[in-house]
């Protein structure tokens, strides 16, 4: 490891050391907490949010590490979980892959006993696929891990902090929310 490489190691360890402290000893937000009136303020808060959501999917990961599920196969499970069975085609387009990249995927999570093809009660031609209650199964065990995980990092933040994290993620939801449509 070169001496750059350390050196950066180093000063991203003493960043997050001097961040766990700050949350340990505040409840309240900072006073220097930046904030978002003008355009330049808005783009260093979406620069930080960026880093913190990489941040949280790269550690919220490790827990679905322990599912056995590649992330590809947890995101079409997920999908279904959240709209019900889908076409394949459905499924491939909500996923952003291509129709045989979804067969084969559905494939193998059919052998793996995750999905079901059902056949469409209307059109004979169209099949649908579904989940099965061990991938209904395997998708609680995963949120219930990730949940565990986030319950422990929120911990060290106090009740003030809290509440303004609750309120941030209500304007996140609304902002996810209004894309999603």
């Amino acid at each position: 490891m070169g001496k750059k490489s350390k050196s950066r190691d180093k000063e991203r360890e003493q960043r997050k050391e001097a961040a766990r402290s700050d949350a340990i000893r505040t409840e309240a937000p900072r006073v220097d907490a930046p904030r978002v009136d003008k355009h330049g303020d808005r783009e260093r808060l979406a620069t930080r949010l960026n880093t913190v959501a990489i941040h949280l999917v790269r550690r919220l990961s490790r827990e679905d590490a322990t599912l056995d599920l590649t992330p590809a196969r947890l995101s079409a499970l997920s999908a279904l979980a959240a709209t019900g069975p889908l076409t394949l085609g459905s499924l491939a387009h909500t996923e952003h892959v291509t129709a045989p990249s979804m067969t084969r995927l559905v494939t193998a999570m059919e052998q793996d006993g995750l999905v079901e093809r059902v056949p469409s009660a209307q059109d004979g031609r169209k099949v649908f696929v579904r989940l099965t209650d061990s991938g209904r199964s395997v998708l609680g065990t995963g949120q219930d891990r990730r949940v565990r995980a986030l319950v422990s990092w929120l911990k060290p933040i106090g009740s003030d902090g809290l509440k303004i994290m609750d309120e941030a993620t209500v304007l996140l939801e609304t902002v996810l929310r209004d894309e999603a449509t």
